[in-house]
């Protein structure tokens, strides 16, 4: 889930180079070119370094890009920047849950390889 676009707050709270950043990591998100997006979020904290918003939307960002160690921590630092924002606990349950799977999939492949071949009937 992408933030919105700057509000009066973000303008009011960030040095405008953060907020520009951070929109245009919106605008590629938004578009599907996450590894840009990346790129614009990072310029975002490298100019405002408690910039959560700007962790949250790289933090899926990263997720989209199935990076799910550094989504999980984006997500993480967010929620120490801004405890209450609830987007970034979403994004947060879903690289968990992602990376479980991915985790639990390569156990039961790899339990699969080491099993003799049984025929097909």
């Amino acid at each position: 889930m992408i933030s919105e676009k700057t509000s009066p707050t973000l303008a009011d709270n960030y040095p405008s180079e953060a907020v520009n950043f951070y929109n245009q990591g919106n605008d590629k998100a938004c578009q599907g070119n996450f590894g840009i997006a990346i790129n614009f979020y990072t310029k975002a904290i490298s100019y405002a370094t408690g910039f959560s918003l700007a962790y949250t939307n790289r933090g899926f960002a990263y997720f989209a890009l199935k990076e799910y160690s550094k989504a999980i921590s984006d997500c993480n630092y967010a929620i120490k920047l801004n405890p209450n924002d609830s987007r970034v606990y979403f994004n947060l349950g879903h690289c968990l849950l992602a990376k479980i799977k991915r985790i639990k999939l390569r156990k039961i492949s790899t339990n699969a390889l080491t099993l003799p071949m049984t025929p097909l009937l």
